[in-house]
């Protein structure tokens, strides 16, 4: 959660190799889904390059999360002695008064009065190991002052929320277009508007926002408590994304293969290049495509060896990077019509909706509704991450009682229900919550973190600071360069979205 009360040490449990598949896995989630629309209206050559350009700023960005948090374990350990050289166990007055600390002070005293013993250099890594799991909410309050503190706080919770619209969208959405069956005669363009069963009078878009409603009642009730996901759960939702993804691409794959041959009598398909008008949408899903930077302490502490955990990044970021591009150019060469979940893509087929592709019909009801076992596994873990950030801020002004929590809840959950009831336009809602939220979680805080902590270590050992799980990009301007192309991004995109399309058209 951002923060908990205290961090504790975290002993390894499982291998780098294990950590890259977590990783990966983290990464890889609804935005994928957005992306093969996105590639299709924005011109696969512009989304292609925004992709890996964009991916190469959160690789730079995720580098700095990694050694904020070498940075943070360094300030937090406990004081040593300077004649002995040795590790002084401090006593249980300390550590309420480290605790303490570390839940009200922006800078806490522990880091600003301890006097810390400078090891020789052969020690010198050794101080820097990543041995606590501390929050992006914890570094936040190390290292920012308070108006960093609101930012960042303000920030989070407008991206989880944005997380929770758009899961909110996602579920129900995926169940009305499989259930509802009304097709008209002749087949035209179905729409929100049409009936959702032809004995019934309620419209798809009716039947949509009783799922909504039905989707935040049930697993809105898991946010009052402090539900996780297990390892078995974990296991069987990688288990059906793998499958469905890996499916998708294969179906791609061999529709694309047939079509080749000269007995094809479809001709083949021929995507836009480059289509600046949807720029905007297609930013903010890239962006919300790489998002993992408020997840990182959680993946990288119980990594049993973490001296190569830049290397395992990039590895990841490679690998995800080409599976994006796989995945998306696989699709905007098979279809020419896409749905806001790539998933409906390869929904049944009816009188009137038929797949570009041939897809068994299992295989088509499972693809169709996988987003809503994956989605509402990760639901609960969310709302709960926003409930707990929500409290750390009011704690300052208002005690949280029980009936204050209950509350908050009720607040946590009415906004984005509100947001999924009133449009079920899942790009508009990926796209915004990247662009904006997830520009300022997933580049703006983590250079913000590591330029402060870097300034703090500096003072602290009055020397240059080297250790192992230090940025690649450890020049100053590299940080700059990353907050520079931030806000232009953001000021670009807000051009977009208030200027007319037909003059980027």
């Amino acid at each position: 959660m951002l923060p908990p009360s205290r961090s504790k040490p975290v002993e390894g449990s499982f291998s780098q190799s294990t950590g890259m598949i977590y990783i990966f896995n983290i990464i890889v989630g609804t935005g994928a889904l957005a992306l093969p629309k996105a590639f299709h209206e924005g011109g696969y050559v512009l989304s292609t390059l925004l992709l890996l350009i964009l991916g190469f700023f959160s690789y730079i960005s995720a580098t700095y999360m990694i050694e904020a948090m070498a940075i943070a374990n360094f300030m937090r350990r406990k004081t040593h002695n300077r004649r002995l050289g040795t590790i002084v166990p401090p006593t249980s007055d300390e550590e309420e008064q480290i605790e303490e600390s570390d839940r009200t002070a922006l800078l806490p005293g522990t880091i600003n009065n301890e006097e810390v013993y400078i090891s020789p250099q052969t020690q010198e890594k050794h101080e820097f190991d990543i041995v606590e799991k501390i929050e992006m909410g914890e570094m936040a309050n190390m290292f920012l002052n308070q108006v960093g503190l609101i930012i960042f706080y303000i920030c989070i919770s407008l991206y989880l929320f944005g997380d929770l619209a758009i899961y909110g969208s996602a579920v129900p959405k995926s169940i009305r277009d499989v259930i509802c069956t009304y097709e008209p005669n002749p087949c035209t363009n179905i729409t929100i508007n049409d009936l959702c069963w032809a004995s019934s009078s309620l419209t798809r878009h009716h039947v949509y926002q009783i799922f909504v409603a039905l989707f935040f009642c049930t697993l809105g009730l898991f946010v009052f408590g402090n539900a996780q996901k297990t390892k078995f759960l974990q296991m069987i939702t990688t288990l059906c994304r793998w499958s469905a993804f890996l499916s998708m691409i294969i179906l791609c794959l061999v529709h694309l293969a047939q079509k080749t041959s000269s007995e094809h009598p479809d001709p083949p398909i021929r995507p836009a290049v480059f289509r600046f008008r949807s720029l905007p949408p297609l930013f903010g899903i890239c962006v919300y495509s790489f998002m993992c930077h408020h997840s990182i302490p959680s993946i990288i502490a119980p990594i049993r060896s973490k001296n190569k955990l830049k290397s395992l990044f990039a590895y990841d970021y490679i690998c995800i990077a080409l599976f994006y591009l796989l995945l998306s150019l696989t699709a905007v060469f098979t279809f020419d019509k896409f749905e806001d979940l790539y998933t409906l893509n390869f929904r049944p087929t009816t009188r009137c909706a038929q797949s570009a592709v041939y897809v068994p019909k299992f295989l088509a009801y499972f693809i169709s509704l996988f987003p809503v076992f994956t989605l509402s596994s990760s639901f609960p873990i969310i709302g709960i991450t926003l409930r707990n950030n929500l409290e750390t801020v009011l704690k300052s002004c208002v005690k949280i009682g029980r009936k204050q929590r209950i509350i908050l809840v009720i607040v946590v959950l009415l906004f984005p229900c509100t947001v999924s009831i009133v449009t079920e336009n899942i790009n508009f809602l990926v796209g915004f919550t990247g662009s904006y939220a997830g520009v300022a979680v997933q580049y703006v805080i983590p250079a913000l973190l590591v330029y402060n902590a870097r300034r703090q270590a500096q003072l602290k050992l009055r020397r240059p600071v080297h250790f192992e799980n230090q940025s690649f990009f450890q020049n100053k301007y590299w940080v700059f360069t990353v907050l520079l192309w931030a806000w232009l991004a953001v000021i670009v995109i807000t051009i977009y979205n208030i200027l007319p399309s037909r003059i980027f058209a």
